[in-house]
């Protein structure tokens, strides 16, 4: 089932890429970063230090130090383990079954379409077969 998601504070560019062939148009093409609430509801975000301290009081100096390796205490290692399992990276998919598009995390969601299952997903970058017309390329 694919988490709820909402939006922190982000000024990310908007990347798209439509068909060459017919009206097919993704936007948001770039990876977001997320951070999970108390709720387990993942809030889009520009910077997870600021998100971890935001939502879970944690010193965004203390995040930053644990995340670029500075710091490696007992506690820093797991602080660190805490930021892997609450945060991570949303990348933008289609369903090669159903056209849908929709965004998860490889490394920690199903790999199938939310909307009606198929495993045959493709991480959008450009280049693909367009999901609609399966004519065109998406670029």
């Amino acid at each position: 089932m694919p988490h709820a998601q909402t939006q922190i504070a982000s000024s990310h560019s908007h990347h798209a890429i439509s068909c060459n062939h017919c009206d097919y148009h993704v936007t948001n093409i770039q990876p977001q970063a997320y951070v999970m609430d108390p709720n387990g509801k993942r809030i889009s975000t520009d910077s997870i230090s600021q998100s971890m301290t935001a939502l879970y009081g944690i010193n965004q100096q203390v995040v930053e130090a644990v995340m670029t390796g500075e710091n490696e205490d007992d506690n820093a290692k797991a602080l660190h383990q805490m930021i892997l399992t609450l945060s991570g990276k949303l990348y933008r998919h289609n369903c090669q079954q159903c056209a849908n598009q929709f965004s998860l995390n490889p490394q920690k969601d199903n790999h199938a379409c939310p909307h009606c299952w198929s495993q045959s997903i493709v991480q959008m970058s450009g280049g693909e077969q367009c999901p609609k017309c399966q004519q065109g390329k998406l670029n």
